[in-house]
């Protein structure tokens, strides 16, 4: 169950979504999201005073990764010149404006993904529609590589699981449940050392639940640098689609 709270600190409002989770989970935990909103994991019967005086001691360090978060976030105006990630690297869009009502898929082509998007459209619902376009162009190249590679590494670990699913992740860059592995597909516009960490990761969890000691010793033989990869994937801005 989640609720909206705020907390009044020396003079200022702090918002944060309290959810409460399962019985099974008895620790309190605050974390802020990419796009720098603050929520807070807690048991279910843990009181109300507990989780604010908690809140409150990690306030610094609440807005030290709020401060982060605006860093990161990008806006984008999806015009002739700006780009897009696709595997690490900034693809250029060419948006042009045409005489249609239905989303086309790009095309790329001359150095530049090119977009069409209605000449009528303006302000959100033209953002919204260069977005579905993207998506369109993005997902079914996500499926093939982010696929292959999860094979091709499972293959190198010798572990094998029952499926790998390509899928809308909105809170996680991967899943490892049942034997079975669902990857983000937005990780298709990550650097090709960022998509091996996460795939690693979840093929870990075929044989480790947790993240203890025998998953660290297991992702540190394939992945030596996974602290810095997992900061570097930790930087990267992935909200605005």
């Amino acid at each position: 169950m989640k609720r909206y709270e705020t907390l009044v600190f020396k003079d200022r409002t702090i918002k944060f979504t309290l959810e409460r989770r399962p019985n099974r989970h008895r620790t309190l935990t605050v974390k802020v999201t990419r796009k720098g909103e603050v929520v807070v994991l807690a048991p279910p019967r843990m009181s109300p005073a507990t989780i604010r005086d908690f809140v409150t001691d990690r306030v610094a360090w609440i807005d030290k990764q709020i401060a982060a978060a605006d860093k990161r976030l990008v806006e984008r105006l999806f015009i002739t010149g700006e780009t897009v990630p696709f595997l690490g690297r900034a693809l250029p869009l060419r948006v042009e404006s045409a005489q249609i009502k239905r989303v086309r898929l790009p095309v790329f082509e001359e150095g530049a993904l090119n977009l069409l998007v209605p000449a009528q459209a303006a302000g959100e619902e033209r953002t919204e529609f260069i977005k579905r376009c993207l998506k369109l162009w993005y997902r079914p190249r996500a499926e093939k590589r982010l696929r292959e590679a999860a094979f091709e590494l499972a293959d190198k670990m010798g572990r094998a699981p029952a499926a790998v699913n390509v899928k809308d992740l909105r809170s996680s860059w991967g899943i490892c449940r049942d034997n079975n592995i669902s990857l983000n597909w937005r990780l298709i516009m990550t650097p090709k050392e960022l998509i091996e960490y996460v795939v690693y990761h979840e093929l870990c969890h075929l044989e480790h639940r947790g993240h203890g000691q025998g998953f660290r010793r297991a992702l540190s033989e394939f992945v030596p640098d996974h602290k810095d990869r997992r900061r570097a994937l930790g930087d990267i801005d992935l909200d605005w689609i």
